[in-house]
């Protein structure tokens, strides 16, 4: 029997930068499972996309959770400023270059934005959703780096994690520290094929692949049935 779901939030709870649907939260909150949405965005973000659902929040991948706040240091963070520093020299193309708001240090990990963090939203979806280009760039530009992932994410973001504090890791960790068994848990995501930023929970506990809010509600209520 699943008691503990897990979701991702952007592109799965919610539209991708939008607010949850009031048909989404009412199904979610009347839920008697406990919800877990882990998100690549920072806490105030995932605030204001959840409103008032009822769950529990673990934001930066889960590095900023109700447990622990794992931070980076300057010298890790300046790793990765460098591998964004190629990526950007080899494919100025993709950037914005009109915009100084591409990097964003969130503590926990750090997040690489193609367009910029505040770019409109139809700039932001007129981008990559097939996520060709980014899988382009990491293929030409891999992150060679023992001690940090880094996926795609969102709709124009790398995302740089540590390995032992990835999505995944971080979710069977909190599993660890609840006391929760792992059978009774489950991943709903929409980025869960490898390079996508869901992909580390594949493994860890059960995982259902969904393409949007609607998909989810659909196979949420099937998993509420076993």
């Amino acid at each position: 029997m699943i008691k503990h779901v897990f979701a991702d939030m952007d592109g799965t709870v919610v539209e991708h930068k939008l607010a949850i649907d009031p048909k989404v939260m009412e199904i979610l909150n009347n839920s008697d499972k406990d919800v877990i949405i882990v998100s690549g965005q920072d806490m105030e973000h995932m605030d204001m996309q959840l409103g008032g659902l009822q769950c529990i929040k673990m934001a930066q991948s889960g590095n900023l959770s109700p447990k622990w706040y794992n931070l980076l240091s300057p010298v890790e963070y300046d790793e990765i400023c460098e591998h964004i520093y190629h990526i950007k020299t080899i494919f100025p193309e993709y950037v914005d270059h009109t915009r100084d708001d591409h990097i964003t240090n969130m503590g926990g990990q750090v997040i690489f934005s193609f367009r910029g963090k505040n770019a409109s939203y139809e700039n932001k979806m007129s981008f990559d959703l097939d996520r060709k280009k980014r899988k382009l760039v990491l293929k030409t530009v891999p992150f060679k780096n023992d001690k940090f992932n880094c996926s795609i994410g969102g709709t124009t973001c790398l995302e740089y994690t540590k390995k032992d504090f990835s999505k995944g890791a971080n979710i069977e960790r909190y599993i660890q520290v609840m006391g929760w068994n792992k059978d009774e848990c489950i991943f709903f995501g929409d980025a869960l094929q490898p390079g996508g930023n869901d992909h580390s929970v594949v493994g860890v506990i059960e995982t259902v692949e969904v393409s949007g809010p609607k998909d989810l509600l659909i196979k949420f209520e099937e998993i509420c049935k076993r």
